[in-house]
């Protein structure tokens, strides 16, 4: 992210229901969903670069990876600049 930090999000099971949301959606999503998924969670957005860099950095010598649980999805309708949640879809455990 040029203007902001985040974490990169490995997991199969989940690349395995965006691949079959996208599949289900199909011809219904924006270039932007309907392009190459990259899974992350967003630490930092809209900064300037310098900014951006400086907390690359601090966390690149604290960080560490660990397991990460998803309890389950929520879908949303942007209304063109704020965000209406429709619906929580939470996994059973």
């Amino acid at each position: 992210m040029g203007a902001g930090t985040a974490l990169r999000v490995h997991s199969e099971e989940l690349e395995d229901i965006r691949y079959d949301m996208a599949e289900a959606f199909r011809g219904l999503l924006t270039p932007q969903d309907a392009g190459p998924w990259r899974p992350h969670i967003t630490i930092q957005n809209k900064v300037e670069p310098r900014e951006a860099g400086k907390l690359q950095q601090q966390l690149r010598a604290t960080f560490q990876p660990r397991p990460l649980a998803i309890r389950g999805l929520a879908s949303w309708r942007y209304l063109g600049g704020p965000w209406e949640p429709i619906r929580t879809h939470v996994f059973r455990g």
